[in-house]
């Protein structure tokens, strides 16, 4: 199976939000913020997936830098900007045999 490498970003990310909720996500987007993070902690895919592909979906149409936290198969699956991956789930990500990723940091594009 071939290796996956992300793209660097264009510039600098600086300081963005990490929200909760799609709610949170598209009153951000509204606002004007480009780059943020969606986090929802502890809770299955089945649970979650609607919601992420939502959020997805919202940063494709405001042309914004969404990192999904965690998920990284739906992140994935949905096309998401980028994924946030903690320690555990890096090592998780990287022992996984469907698929194959490129760590060089906690944070990825896709």
């Amino acid at each position: 199976m071939a290796l996956l490498t992300f793209p660097a970003t264009e510039q600098r990310l600086g300081l963005y939000p990490v929200v909760d909720s799609v709610e949170w996500i598209e009153h951000l987007l509204k606002a004007g913020v480009r780059t943020i993070q969606l986090r929802i902690k502890d809770l299955p895919e089945q649970a979650v997936e609607s919601d992420i592909a939502h959020a997805i979906a919202l940063g494709r149409h405001y042309q914004a830098r969404l990192f999904i936290n965690d998920y990284w198969q739906l992140a994935i699956k949905h096309c998401a900007y980028g994924v946030h991956l903690g320690q555990e789930d890096l090592d998780i990500a990287r022992s996984s045999s469907d698929q194959q990723r490129a760590a060089s940091s906690r944070t990825f594009h896709t």
